[in-house]
């Protein structure tokens, strides 16, 4: 999740869904990523720890303190799996995103491309059924030494192709609870377009993509993950000399495969990377290192799993990086999709604080409203999409940044240069009540608003 600069979180919770496991979790159980996998709490002086039903085992998570410091991945019919050890820096300010430390994943069923043209949410234009879109990716497992998580008998995933999509138009989807075995698309009455989910929280989870392989990747539909990039101890520098090219070869190949026959897959390398929470961090020191590395990744996946897309994808606005952005752009050809984490920290509650929000820049005039990362995009000649989203119950119960969302979105879905391509909604529990909509709420005017319009 991403991250409010002016309103830090408190070190010890959860950051943005991001850090991908635990992301992965509320997606494939319903999170990173199912539900209530990040904010578990914690008084001083005592160790509890609590299990996350998965596709494909469970997540466990120990909290100390009062602070998350541990992250499980369990296989069904084991007893061990790789962990993930939390960064305090990772529990910082941000967004709710859960990657490699804390995120949730989503999935939910694809529907079919009549369905989804007939189930037209309210002021959005019926999706066309010509065409479903680009052929997904699916990450093959890593030949590691440790077993990936087995096969469950989770809901199938519908196989019938999304709509494509078109002038006006956007793909429209969730993370986290009900994600992909279609409760989310009952509640709010059309279908789950494209899920979103995590990998990242630890070595294990980015080389082997367990949520990909054993959760949300066996949506039919697209999905759009977050992969990670670094593990704690690692830079950037050595990365852009090849240090990690033989994890991100084996994580590619594991995606490749397991997205075979499906939708698109659009990976997100280093989402967030804006932020100072996630070992991919990028500032002045390392930004020329973390070009280099991007393109090291982008060449692997044109030769790996080229039917996927590649998503640079920042949080809403900068924290302590102490540069623009905008300067860590990898360059032409190098990204197929711009993509930002966008929550109301704001407490947008009416048309013209959403206006205004939206037109928003920090002090080197890089985006941080809505329409300015919009602006952005089209200026590089990339389609917008909007990777994770949602009210902020702690900020306020507002209907109206559900409704000027959809409104936004009305006005500039599409797949062209600066339009939006998909949006995927923050459906996960724990963060303190503040991110899910269904099947419980604590911003329920919100939550109703989002069924109306969506």
């Amino acid at each position: 999740m991403g991250r409010h600069a002016t309103t830090p979180r408190p070190r010890g919770r959860l950051r943005s869904r991001h850090w991908g496991v635990l992301i992965g979790t509320l997606a494939v159980v319903g999170l990173g990523a199912t539900a209530g996998l990040a904010a578990t709490g914690g008084l001083p002086g005592v160790r509890s720890t609590s299990e996350t039903p998965a596709a494909g085992g469970k997540y466990v998570t120990t909290v100390e303190d009062g602070k998350l410091t541990r992250l499980e991945f369990v296989p069904d019919g084991s007893t061990a799996a790789p962990s993930a050890t939390l960064s305090p820096s990772a529990t910082a300010t941000g967004t709710p995103s859960a990657s490699a430390s804390a995120s949730a994943s989503a999935s939910s069923a694809a529907p079919s491309a009549t369905t989804a043209a007939s189930a037209a949410p309210t002021g959005k234009p019926p999706a066309a059924t010509s065409a479903a879109p680009s052929a997904t990716q699916s990450p093959s497992r890593s030949a590691s030494s440790t077993p990936a998580p087995p096969a469950t008998s989770s809901p199938a995933a519908t196989t019938t192709a999304p709509p494509a999509v078109g002038a006006g138009d956007w793909l429209s989807g969730v993370a986290g609870t009900g994600d992909t075995d279609g409760r989310f698309g009952t509640w709010r009455g059309t279908p789950v377009e494209i899920v979103g989910t995590w990998a990242d929280a630890d070595e294990a989870n980015q080389r082997r993509i367990y949520t990909v392989t054993g959760g949300s990747g066996r949506f039919a539909g697209p999905i759009d993950v977050g992969v990670g990039a670094l593990v704690r101890g690692e830079t950037w520098a050595a990365a852009a000399r090849g240090a990690n090219d033989a994890r991100w070869r084996e994580s590619l190949t594991v995606m490749r495969d397991a997205r075979a026959g499906k939708g698109t897959t659009y990976i997100r390398f280093a989402h967030e990377m804006n932020g100072n929470w996630y070992p991919w961090a990028v500032n002045a020191s390392n930004r020329a290192d973390f070009i280099t590395a991007w393109k090291r990744y982008r060449a692997l996946q044109r030769e790996i799993f080229p039917q996927a897309k590649l998503v640079f994808s920042v949080n809403r606005e900068s924290v302590g990086s102490g540069i623009d952005w905008r300067t860590t752009f990898p360059g032409p050809g190098q990204v197929d999709v711009m993509s930002v984490d966008y929550y109301n920290f704001a407490g947008v509650s009416t048309a013209a604080e959403w206006r205004s929000e939206i037109e928003r820049t920090d002090r080197f005039g890089a985006p941080i409203g809505l329409e300015q990362h919009r602006r952005f995009a089209a200026s590089v000649g990339l389609p917008l999409a909007i990777s994770e989203w949602s009210g902020r119950a702690s900020e306020g119960d507002d209907p109206e940044f559900m409704t000027q969302m959809n409104a936004f979105l009305r006005t500039n879905g599409g797949s062209g240069p600066g339009q939006m391509l998909y949006e995927i909604v923050f459906n996960i529990g724990g963060y303190e009540g503040n991110y899910q909509l269904f099947p419980t709420t604590s911003q329920p005017a919100a939550a109703a608003r989002y069924r109306d319009v969506f």
